[in-house]
């Protein structure tokens, strides 16, 4: 639901999301928490991330020290941050009903 994930963002992006939603007739769209590195306070983070249906994604910040930045395209290719090897993984995890 809009309301449930439209909070998780700053007042800006909340405008872009809701913008978004109103172009179209029946809303589609994706909403997932990615990982990224925060190049800021140097920390692995999750972040969320709204991708309307055939437009650009909109992401929020970092969840400890509030900037922008960007998710992780493929964990697995992507070297650790903090020892420099490609040590990170990638898993979903959750339970559906």
């Amino acid at each position: 639901m809009p309301e449930n994930i439209v909070p998780l963002f700053s007042k800006d992006l909340q405008k872009g999301i809701y913008h978004s939603m109103s172009e179209m007739e029946f809303p589609i769209y994706d909403f997932a928490y990615q990982p990224a590195y925060c190049e800021y306070c140097c920390q692995l983070v999750s972040i969320p991330v709204f991708t309307p249906m055939g437009k650009p994604a909109l992401v929020g910040g970092c969840p400890v020290c509030g900037r922008q930045t960007e998710p992780m395209q493929d964990a697995e290719q992507t070297a650790c941050p903090v020892c420099g090897e490609k040590a990170l993984r990638d898993e979903e995890i959750g339970i559906w009903d």
